[in-house]
């Protein structure tokens, strides 16, 4: 059985160049997935708030440059302690050893739900948001019927529409979304 090797980046820089920060480390360890946590957080009150705009400004410099997949973490249990000093990237050397072991818990459950346009996509994200304690969505989804109308709720962001109508959602769901751009890692 392989291993996974996380290792947490802890750098000083400007927001404006901590991106490159970012994925030079990828390179340099041929990490697999780079792991970030989203700009915004759940308050005390129960709402989405505004986190940091230097958080938002790094993430889409790694969404452009990324030399691995991208994960990006929204933790809306209102308890959550996150601070900037947490760390912006663990790059991760398997990502199949993870979700390996992931899977051999009981209580992790796969499911996959088939809809026939965006209202069923709609649909689906609500029924499922308050079940699962954490949810892993993938942030690029190709224009078809399945998104028709969906793009709307992207609004620029760094979650895709699916991601953002998760973390985003008007709901009292305190789980964890974690959206995932996909790499084809080729190191040489």
């Amino acid at each position: 059985m392989g291993s996974s090797l996380c290792i947490s980046l802890v750098a000083i820089s400007p927001y404006a160049t901590m991106h490159d920060e970012v994925c030079d480390m990828a390179i340099r360890r041929q990490a697999f997935l780079i792991i970030t946590h989203f700009h915004r957080r759940l308050g005390r009150t129960g709402m989405i708030e505004s986190f940091q705009p230097g958080i938002k400004m790094m993430n889409d410099g790694i969404i452009e440059m990324a030399p691995c997949s991208l994960a990006i973490v929204i933790d809306r249990a209102p308890s959550a302690t996150f601070s900037p000093t947490w760390g912006h990237a663990l790059p991760i050397s398997s990502w199949g050893a993870l979700m390996s072991q992931m899977v051999r818990k009981q209580r992790v459950q796969y499911v996959e739900e088939g809809v026939e346009n965006g209202a069923g996509t709609v649909a689906v994200v609500r029924s499922i948001e308050d079940h699962y304690d954490l949810k892993i969505v993938g942030r690029y989804h190709p224009k078809s019927l399945l998104m028709l109308g969906l793009s709307d709720w992207e609004g620029g962001s760094e979650l895709g529409a699916v991601g953002n109508m998760f973390a985003l959602a008007d709901s009292n769901n305190h789980s964890t979304i974690v959206v995932v751009q996909q790499h084809n890692v080729l190191f040489t």
